[in-house]
């Protein structure tokens, strides 16, 4: 059953604020690198590395950044904490990615679209799915009660799935996941 306009609307804005949120924190990790890096290459310009030196170019970096010293220490800490060494693509560039992904998978009816939205409401999404997202989506979809979807529909779903590539497949989830709907190509011809 389709989620009425406002409560996709909601889940839609959830989303977002939780991409936000993500970003926020990545954006906070990044930071702290350049921070930690700024230190080191101050510490090594003007100090030549020397034990015991490091704590002035940290005083140096807050006072160049106009912020506290405390700031660069608290980013000192978060890299010092473990951070990924390096960070992975910018969250763009997924989006990016996905959205051509989409772009080439046949348009299916609006309709068709919440049946498979509805049936991640309820499906248990994991790692595993990485491999093969549509065939794990297909055999969702038959393992609906006929009379929840029309056999007609159901067969086009499966089909469908079954034909999307490993790619095309977990933007679909994604898209779905995130009650972006309005993302799938759609078959607006009746």
């Amino acid at each position: 059953m389709p989620l009425p306009d406002w409560r996709a609307q909601l889940a839609a804005a959830d989303a977002r604020i939780e991409h936000g949120r993500a970003e926020m924190a990545a954006g906070g990790d990044d930071r702290a690198r350049a921070i930690a890096a700024g230190v080191t290459q101050h510490h090594r310009d003007n100090f030549g590395g020397r034990r015991g030196t490091k704590r002035l170019a940290v005083a140096a970096v807050a006072e160049e950044l106009l912020t506290s010293v405390k700031t660069v220490d608290t980013a000192l800490a978060k890299v010092n904490a473990g951070l990924p060494s390096r960070p992975g693509l910018p969250w763009p560039v997924w989006e990016r990615l996905a959205a051509a992904e989409l772009a080439d998978l046949a348009p299916l009816p609006a309709a068709h679209w919440d049946v498979l939205a509805h049936l991640m409401d309820s499906a248990f999404i994991d790692e595993a799915w990485i491999d093969a997202p549509g065939e794990l989506l297909a055999q969702e979809v038959e393992d609906l009660d006929t009379d929840e979807v029309a056999a007609d529909v159901r067969q086009a779903l499966i089909q469908a799935c079954r034909s999307w590539r490993r790619a095309q497949g977990l933007a679909v989830l994604e898209a779905l996941a995130r009650g972006e709907q309005a993302t799938l190509p759609t078959d607006t011809s009746g």
